[in-house]
């Protein structure tokens, strides 16, 4: 735990410091990379390790606070924990995607961070970054359900989005 919580407050110096979000609502940015750049660091540190249980947990997490409920509205619900976890899943995506062409999520994030000369990476960036890097037109419109509005069954939409991505999950 001290290593992963050190390698996400330290991915922070990135997603945080050299660029932030918009809105207090889409913390899913910042706190979704942090999360999964710690995991990445943690698994190319240490090939045994197994970052699937914290997946799971994000998978779980993000299912209970989506349910009916718009991801957007998680601060005012304080709901905080969904900005992690559902913000976990969509970097796991991008990171999925940009797999597929020989890169990764670090190359993803390189390529926001640098796309965003202003310091401000809304929303809007990033749903176009992961389309650009590859997800489909379905995983963004996933996306976009569950930060805008929820899902009756989130649990789908977040199967497709780690089926896409190639995560396993239960």
């Amino acid at each position: 735990y001290a290593r992963w919580f050190f390698a996400h407050e330290t991915a922070h110096f990135w997603m945080g410091q050299r660029v932030r979000y918009e809105r207090s609502r889409d913390a899913w940015i910042t706190e979704g990379s942090a999360d999964a750049m710690a995991y990445w660091g943690l698994k190319a540190l240490d090939p045994a390790y197994d970052p699937r249980p914290a997946y799971q947990k994000s998978v779980d997490d993000c299912v209970k606070l989506t349910t009916g409920k718009a991801l957007a509205t998680a601060e005012e619900r304080g709901a905080h924990r969904g900005y992690y976890a559902c913000g976990l899943i969509f970097h796991l995506l991008a990171d999925g995607v940009m797999r597929k062409t020989g890169q990764d999520g670090f190359d993803f994030l390189r390529r926001l961070i640098e796309a965003n000369t202003d310091g401000v990476v809304t929303r809007a960036d990033w749903l176009k970054a992961v389309k650009d890097a590859g997800a489909s037109d379905a995983a963004v419109a996933d996306i976009e359900a569950l930060i805008y509005t929820g899902a009756a069954s989130p649990e789908d939409l977040i199967a497709r989005l780690l089926t896409e991505a190639g995560v396993p999950f239960r």
